[in-house]
C-alpha cells in the first residue's frame, strides 16, 4: 500500500498559496483606474475598485457559458463598468485592461514565506505548480525552483478535474500516490487532489472551518513556512526540514 513516503513530488496551486491575489488584484484595478483617468480626468462618479471587483463577479457566469478565458472576462468586464457607470468606449476597456495586466504580470510579488519554503524543498524534491489561473510564476521571480508549469489553459477543464491531476502525472512521470497538492481552497485544491489519488496539505492561513463535504485533510498548515518540516515528518526524512532551522 503506498504511503507518504513515496512522495516525490510536491505541486503548489498558485493564487493565494504562492502570493496574495488579493492584494494583487487590487492594485492592478487601481492602475486601471489611473489609466481611465488619463482619458477621463475626472474620473467616474461611484467606479472604483470594489465596483470593478462587483463587475467581474457579475458576469463571471455569462462569460464562463460564452467559453471566455480569464483575460478575456476580465476585458469584458471594463466593458461593462464602462457601459454602465460612464459610456461604452472599447478604446479605453482595451486601455484599461492592458494597465491591468501591466500591473500583475510585472508588480506582483511572492509573500515573504514563499521563496525561503521552495528553497528549502528545491534540494529534495520535485516542485510544480498547478493552477487554475494565469501565468504568473515568471513575474513572481520564482519560476527557477520549478521543474514544471501547469495552467488550465493548457488543459481544459483544469482543478478539480481528475484529467488535469492525470496531465499532471505524465509530466512528471510519476503515479498519483508519488504526487501532493499545496493549496487554499478546499474543494478545488484539497478535495481535488484527494479525489485524483493524491495526497494533499490545507494551507488554511486564516483558520478557517472545513466548509465542504467529506472529512477533512489530515495535514494542514497555516503557513508555506511550515511546509518544509511537515514534509520531512511524513516521509520520515527529518533532514529534509532541517534548512527552514538553520
Amino acid at each position: 500500500m503506498a504511503t507518504q513516503r513515496d512522495l516525490q513530488v510536491i505541486w503548489f496551486d498558485q493564487d493565494d498559496t504562492l502570493y496574495d491575489y488579493g492584494a494583487a488584484m487590487r492594485r492592478s484595478l487601481a492602475a486601471a483606474l489611473t489609466a481611465m483617468r488619463q482619458t477621463l480626468p475626472g474620473g467616474v462618479p461611484g467606479l472604483d475598485v470594489d465596483a470593478l471587483i462587483a463587475v467581474r463577479e457579475e458576469i463571471a457566469d455569462r462569460c464562463d457559458r460564452a467559453g471566455m478565458g480569464l483575460v478575456q472576462t476580465r476585458q469584458e468586464s471594463f466593458r461593462e463598468a464602462l457601459a454602465r457607470f460612464a459610456a461604452p468606449d472599447e478604446r479605453l476597456a482595451d486601455a484599461m485592461s492592458e494597465a491591468y495586466y501591466a500591473v500583475l504580470f510585472t508588480g506582483t510579488r511572492p509573500l515573504p514565506e514563499t521563496e525561503p519554503c521552495l528553497r528549502a524543498l528545491q534540494p529534495h524534491w520535485t516542485l510544480g505548480v498547478l493552477s487554475n489561473g494565469l501565468p504568473l510564476i515568471e513575474g513572481l521571480g520564482i519560476a527557477h525552483y520549478f521543474r514544471h508549469l501547469l495552467y488550465a489553459g493548457d488543459a481544459e477543464p483544469g482543478k478539480p478535474q481528475i484529467k488535469f491531476f492525470r496531465l499532471a502525472e505524465q509530466t512528471a512521470g510519476a503515479r498519483p500516490e508519488q504526487c501532493l497538492l499545496v493549496g487554499d481552497n478546499e474543494s478545488v485544491d484539497v478535495v481535488g487532489a484527494r479525489d485524483a489519488g493524491w495526497h494533499a496539505v490545507w494551507l488554511n492561513r486564516g483558520g478557517r472551518a472545513w466548509s465542504v463535504g467529506g472529512p477533512p485533510p489530515g495535514h494542514v498548515i497555516a503557513s508555506l513556512s511550515e511546509l518544509p518540516e511537515l514534509l520531512g515528518v511524513l516521509t520520515g526524512d527529518r533532514h529534509r526540514s532541517s534548512a527552514t532551522r538553520q
